[in-house]
């Protein structure tokens, strides 16, 4: 199954909307806090995931096509659930996308996260990988 390019951007990406996180309750999903690169198979990018007061986290990403011709980029807010996110777009280079719901499950080894967007059945789909900047 291939995604889209704004699919796969997702998973690329640049920028974060830095958000206060005191009083949220620890969660799994802390790890995911920071800025990130992607690596294969991810395509170029950047990312930024944050965890705001309420306890969601958000994430702003940036990601560029292989032949450098486009760009990509968006926000998504999410829910921990475990080793998965539930995300909601809230914005994206393909308008369409906006509010449209996607599931993320995630599995860290020391600085690099692998993931994969679920299937409607719940199935691992799409993967790609980020290495934490530091």
């Amino acid at each position: 199954m291939r995604m889209s390019l704004a699919g796969v951007c997702l998973v690329l990406g640049v920028g974060m909307l830095l958000a206060d996180s005191a009083g949220a309750a620890p969660s799994s999903c802390d790890a995911l806090v920071g800025a990130w690169e992607y690596i294969p198979p991810s395509l170029p990018g950047n990312t930024i995931v944050s965890k705001q007061a309420n306890g969601k986290y958000l994430i702003v990403w940036i990601g560029t096509a292989p032949d450098k011709s486009s760009a990509t980029a968006g926000s998504w807010e999410g829910a921990c659930e475990g080793s998965k996110v539930r995300w909601r777009v809230l914005h994206a280079t393909d308008p369409s996308s906006v509010g449209k719901e996607r599931v993320v499950e995630w599995q860290m080894t020391g600085d690099t996260m692998q993931y994969w967007f679920l299937t409607p059945e719940g199935q691992r789909g799409d993967a790609g990988a980020v290495r934490r900047l530091k």
